[in-house]
């Protein structure tokens, strides 16, 4: 058997905050596409970009020149705004506890987790390890906010839902 590297009593709260920053991640998402496709096919949002963004990164790029240029998003803009700059934030430490492996704890480090895993260097020809090392505090200060945020999106999401011609 393999020693695991965070002790057996720590891993109900690494569970915990983990799965809330990844379940209300997929919601904070699933938002975040509804409102590129209602930008992109109703608002004029085709005006800005020739095809329609899937990846995170280009998502966030295009909804934030949408919200500022669009008129039928103005009335939203100041909120969806706030959002898409809150999910930037959380978008790094979601990417390492989804795709990484918590390979560390130290208590005596402000009570440290460290998240590694497999990246490729921006020329894609290389592989490296990534690190991330957040404090558990942050990690659980992080699911509360991602859990607000979701609630967000989602209310957000069907107010422009109701702007949208039958």
């Amino acid at each position: 058997m393999v020693d695991r590297p965070i002790s057996e009593e720590l891993m109900p709260a690494l569970y915990t905050n983990a799965g809330m920053i990844v379940l209300n991640w997929t919601l904070v998402e699933s938002s975040f596409d509804h409102w590129t496709a209602i930008a992109f096919h109703s608002k004029g949002g085709s005006e800005l970009e020739a095809e329609l963004p899937r990846m995170f990164g280009r998502k966030m790029t295009f909804l934030s020149k949408a919200f500022k240029r669009l008129p039928g998003l103005a009335p939203f803009a100041s909120e969806a705004l706030v959002c898409v700059g809150r999910a930037n934030k959380l978008s790094e430490l979601r990417h390492y506890v989804a795709h990484g492996m918590a390979t560390h704890f130290d208590a005596d480090n402000d009570e440290t987790f460290t998240f590694q895993k497999t990246d490729i260097t921006d020329d894609k020809q290389w592989h490296y390890t990534g690190t991330l090392r957040v404090k558990g505090s942050d990690l659980a200060g992080a699911s509360v906010e991602l859990t607000k945020l979701a609630q967000q999106t989602q209310a957000l999401t069907l107010r422009l839902l109701e702007t949208l011609e039958p």
